[in-house]
């Protein structure tokens, strides 16, 4: 079976690399602007809309727009993944970049969470990750890049052994993914369409 994105969409998913340590993320330089160019204001960042979902069988609620944040956060998935890979190989990207005036200065989880869902309700849930926070300094218009991952494999409640679980069967599905910065604020997208063929 092969993962296709049929969608592109803001943001990103978390799962914990239990084989060994994993690359931190990679901040870019700031974008260059042409000398005399304009460049349009970008704050606040375009409107992000919150969702909560209580994991595993969960249906995922749509909260309204997320509250105003400096950062922007995008996600690249592969064209198509085969689900015989191995299941800790990322499925894409996620950037995450500060479109603020301002440097920007926060702490987060080692990745973004994302939650697979069909018909509304959560097939395939984030990896427990370690609990601990990594800082994140960017300065105005910086991005750094994140690792997605998603187990791709049916879940079941309270069961977090999902790379032993079966694969998805073929059809299509929407991911939600979520980047809680501490104290701070959450980056939110979803829900990008996923087909399983």
């Amino acid at each position: 079976m092969v993962l296709t994105a049929a969608a592109a969409s803001t943001a990103a998913a978390g799962l914990l690399d239990q084989d060994g340590p994993v690359a931190p993320p990679v901040a870019g330089d700031p974008s260059p602007t042409p000398t005399g160019a304009a460049t349009p204001p970008r704050w606040p960042a375009p409107l992000q809309e919150a969702f909560t979902t209580r994991g595993c069988g969960w249906m995922v609620k749509t909260l309204g727009p997320a509250p105003e944040a400096p950062l922007e956060m995008t996600v690249d998935l592969d064209d198509s993944v085969d689900l015989g890979r191995d299941w800790a190989e990322p499925i894409g990207t996620a950037t995450v970049t500060n479109v603020s005036e301002e440097p920007f200065t926060g702490a987060t989880g080692r990745f973004p969470e994302t939650f697979v869902a069909h018909d509304g309700s959560v097939v395939t849930e984030p990896a427990p990750q370690q609990a601990s926070l990594h800082g994140v300094v960017l300065a105005q218009g910086q991005s750094v890049t994140y690792p997605v991952h998603s187990f791709l494999r049916m879940c079941t409640p309270g069961d977090v052994t999902q790379p032993h679980h079966e694969p998805l069967e073929p059809g299509t599905y929407q991911v939600y993914v979520e980047l809680e910065f501490v104290d701070a604020f959450t980056l939110y997208s979803g829900p990008i369409d996923l087909v399983v063929e």
